[in-house]
């Protein structure tokens, strides 16, 4: 697997080359930050995690990336 124990930020997730891209990087174990101005990040986060990869979502917020909890002791960091 080669983003095994890595976290990868997408931009532009929910739809087109950044949704391929989530999708992919998933597959080779990746846990994913999926940022996107569509409401539809969130339901592709949704479908990632039933398939049980690990994957949150944030959308409508330009500044949210910096509060993501890719710190130690957040959410994808666990």
């Amino acid at each position: 697997m080669r983003f095994n124990h890595k976290v990868v930020a997408i931009t532009g997730a929910a739809q087109g080359i950044g949704r391929q891209t989530a999708e992919q990087a998933a597959r080779e174990g990746a846990r994913l930050l999926l940022i996107d101005r569509s409401r539809y990040v969130h339901e592709l986060a949704a479908a990632l995690n039933d398939a049980g990869s690990q994957a949150l979502a944030k959308s409508n917020q330009p500044r949210a990336f910096s509060r993501s909890p890719l710190t130690p002791g957040g959410a994808l960091m666990r």
